[in-house]
């Protein structure tokens, strides 16, 4: 199958990027080998989460929420990383998988972007050794590569890295279409109460 997007990571930040660039209308692959930081996490502050939400549930949430919009997801770990004229090829145990843009969704593991030479810098959050060097919106000086969530140097707050995957989503469809790109759905009309 050809894809429009790779994404290395299904955390937070890499299901919320995968959400927004599905619904687009992208073909997008993840790849994830479940060994995340959100796996360990107890959620108490996640905005319209139940408080005491388990990571491993609101993953599973994140993951059904971007499978609804197309994505698709391999669990397994990315041994090599690659680009080959215009696309990234990524290759693991059991499969290649290609397209033009990547994104770096990988939580505190560098060891990826490391292999890749995407150029890192400290991190500002406690246990983050390190972060990418991008131009502020998630675009490195990789072609079509970028980064989301703590990779991209945001706080390690579950809310936080899955709003910055979904911002990331959105520099990356707006680049690709020249025009800022906005995903809003509308209520439909709701009836008005009667006087009766």
């Amino acid at each position: 199958m050809a894809y429009d997007v790779l994404i290395v990571g299904g955390g937070p930040a890499g299901c919320s990027a995968a959400i927004f660039l599905a619904r687009a209308g992208k073909q997008v692959q993840v790849i994830d080998d479940e060994t995340g930081g959100s796996q360990r996490a107890l959620v108490r502050n996640h905005y319209g989460r139940p408080e005491d939400t388990p990571g491993p549930t609101l993953l599973a949430d994140g993951k059904q929420q971007a499978k609804k919009y197309g994505a698709s997801f391999a669990n397994e770990r990315v041994q090599k990383a690659e680009r080959i004229g215009d696309l990234w090829r990524l290759t693991t145990p059991s499969h290649t998988f290609e397209a033009p843009i990547l994104v770096l969704a990988t939580g505190t593991q560098t060891q990826l972007a490391e292999q890749i030479g995407v150029p890192l810098q400290p991190g500002r959050e406690p246990h983050v050794r390190q972060i990418a060097v991008h131009d502020g919106r998630g675009k490195t000086a990789l072609p079509g590569l970028w980064v989301a969530g703590i990779l991209f140097g945001v706080s390690v707050h579950t809310i936080i890295t899955a709003g910055n995957g979904a911002q990331v989503a959105v520099e990356i469809l707006s680049e690709e279409r020249g025009t800022r790109f906005v995903d809003h759905d509308v209520l439909s009309s709701q009836p008005t109460a009667s006087n009766s």
